[in-house]
């Protein structure tokens, strides 16, 4: 890692400030810290965000239904929009109906506040359920790539969940959605 790597990621200095710091062009320097941030990502991905297992799903299920009286759900799922400055020929790919441009952070947490799966980068015009549905983490619950337990009663009866600020997806070989009831409750979803 170059040093301006490591005060890039320490301080959020602007690529402008490096440039005229390290006399180094603004492009060269994003260039330097996109490959240097994929290479963290890629060394630590599997010890800071790995894969559940169908144990980790029911331990999460567990923590949902000890701190939220919340049965069978895996996850609570939300997207952040991150302001940016509107790229180049993107029209209005990145502008959000909070009236400016942004990049979503999509997240799906655990009940004790953990990642359990990040999608990052995704349009600020599109909506969650979209950018889930187009997630990595979407297309394997698609495809039943995740790992996840059988549908079968613990603790409580019913098909495994996971919740959204705005709606409860019921994942495969489930027979009915959770009661329309708790969605708005204040404890339904952490």
């Amino acid at each position: 890692m170059d040093c301006f790597d490591a005060i890039f990621l320490a301080t959020g200095n602007s690529y402008a400030s490096l440039h005229f710091e390290f006399l180094l062009g603004t492009s060269t320097i994003g260039g330097i810290i996109r490959s240097t941030c994929h290479l963290i990502w890629m060394n630590l991905k599997e010890m800071v965000m790995p894969q559940p297992t169908p144990e980790d799903w029911l331990r999460i299920a567990d923590g949902f239904q000890d701190s939220a009286q919340f049965p069978n759900c895996i996850g609570a799922l939300d997207g952040k929009h991150i302001r940016v400055k509107k790229p180049a020929k993107s029209g209005s790919r990145f502008y959000n109906y909070k009236q400016y441009f942004s990049v979503v952070f999509l997240a799906l947490a655990a009940s004790n506040y953990r990642f359990v799966s990040v999608d990052i980068g995704a349009y600020g015009s599109t909506a969650d359920a979209g950018i889930f549905k187009g997630s990595r983490m979407g297309e394997r619950l698609q495809n039943n790539q995740l790992s996840l337990p059988e549908a079968r009663p613990f603790r409580t009866t019913g098909p495994i969940r996971h919740c959204g600020r705005r709606r409860v997806w019921t994942l495969p070989a489930s027979d009915a959605p959770f009661p329309t009831a708790l969605i708005g409750h204040p404890q339904a979803c952490i």
